[in-house]
């Protein structure tokens, strides 16, 4: 579970000063003025695996173009450490040109965190499940250009280094540990084709988004720790029913084609942005696919609500409704920049109930939307 609390510094705090306009004006300050600033706020959280969470938060909305009626560019950060001696760095962003027409997106990460692995398959029991530590160094970047309005060809690359270990060397004789997966150093190049034409790429109320990329990773050199491909799709679609009310589909689909996958590659159903509920990585398999509806009610420009229900399955080869497995939940959005549509998400989800098992829930409080 993560924790976020705001925290601003202003030097006046009556109505009219910048801590109003910030945070509680329904109407935005000028986007020069307003696109200036950093959000900082604090970070706290707790797991049981990684113990008590601190650290802090930044998000920035900047153009790089004069005009501003196009898309505004974004940078989040975060850094935290734990009690247990878990360290966490995040950077992402999207960097968007002039007139739309050239995208930059960025991942980078170092951690050195514990989770629990469960196992590979759809019916893993939580009873199996061991505590792992895993140092990850992960780069991830992506460039596209837009052939004509809305459709963008693009060129993918990541490289990654995971290596796994454990405090109580015990659990490496797990009977569930696959042999000889207990470091993965590898590389990804991909081609991307997207059709993007929502009307904003934070806080969505109308327009589509479909994303399909094929990864190549040809296991050279430094990077052979795995060789195959995979296939991943990202569909969003955005509909206003009414000028407060929009509902929104996602649907995800991840599929890697060779015969034996790293467990650690292995797509993972559960996370904070799909199948909420779900601890990430409880099922894994070679192929993914989950989808999840949304109502999202902006009351005013501050607040909205949303309530969602999502459904998903991993499987090795053979889709069966039988393995089906779903959540559902709600939650309130803060909208700090009203104007870029950038948020303060707080949700609540509960998934189904496996037999032998209870219920699974999670709390989320996090900068941005699930989708």
């Amino acid at each position: 579970m993560l924790i976020i609390f705001s925290k601003v510094r202003a030097q006046d705090s009556t109505k009219h000063g910048t801590l109003y306009k910030m945070f509680i004006a329904s109407n935005p300050v000028d986007s020069v003025q307003d696109l200036s600033k950093i959000f900082v706020v604090p970070v706290f959280g707790h797991t049981p695996e990684g113990g008590y969470e601190f650290g802090g938060a930044g998000f920035k909305n900047f153009y790089l173009s004069d005009n501003k009626n196009y898309r505004a560019s974004y940078i989040t950060t975060k850094l935290s450490a734990t009690t247990k001696k878990a360290v966490n760095f995040i950077m992402y962003g999207e960097l968007w040109n002039h007139q739309n027409k050239d995208l930059l997106t960025f991942d980078i990460r170092r951690q050195d965190y514990p989770f629990y692995y469960y196992g590979i398959g759809n019916n893993t029991s939580v009873n199996n499940k061991v505590q792992l530590n895993e140092k990850l160094s992960h780069v991830n970047v992506e460039i596209a250009h837009a052939i004509i309005p809305h459709y963008y060809v693009g060129a993918n690359i990541l490289l990654e280094e995971q290596l796994f270990y454990s405090r109580d060397s015990s659990n490496f004789s797990h009977f569930h540990i696959p042999t000889n997966q207990h470091v993965g150093r590898y590389l990804s190049l991909g081609v991307t084709q997207t059709y993007d034409n929502r009307d904003n790429i934070q806080y969505t109320t109308k327009g589509i988004y479909a994303y399909v990329r094929g990864s190549v990773m040809p296991g050279i050199r430094a990077f052979k720790n795995y060789f195959g491909a995979q296939y991943n799709v990202n569909f969003k679609a955005f509909l206003p029913i009414h000028p407060k009310l929009v509902v929104g589909y996602n649907f995800v689909y991840n599929q890697f084609t060779s015969k034996n996958v790293p467990f650690y590659l292995l797509p993972q159903l559960g996370n904070d942005e799909i199948m909420r509920g779900y601890y990430e990585g409880r099922f894994r398999g070679k192929q993914l696919s989950a989808q999840q509806l949304e109502l999202r009610y902006r009351f005013i420009p501050r607040i909205a609500v949303t309530s969602f229900a999502s459904v998903g399955e991993t499987t090795a080869n053979i889709w069966t409704r039988g393995n089906l497995r779903s959540s559902y939940g709600g939650g309130v959005r803060y909208f700090f920049d009203v104007k870029q549509g950038s948020t303060v998400r707080l949700d609540y989800a509960i998934t189904q109930k496996v037999n032998g098992e209870k219920r699974s829930t999670g709390i989320y409080i996090l900068l941005g939307e699930a989708f």
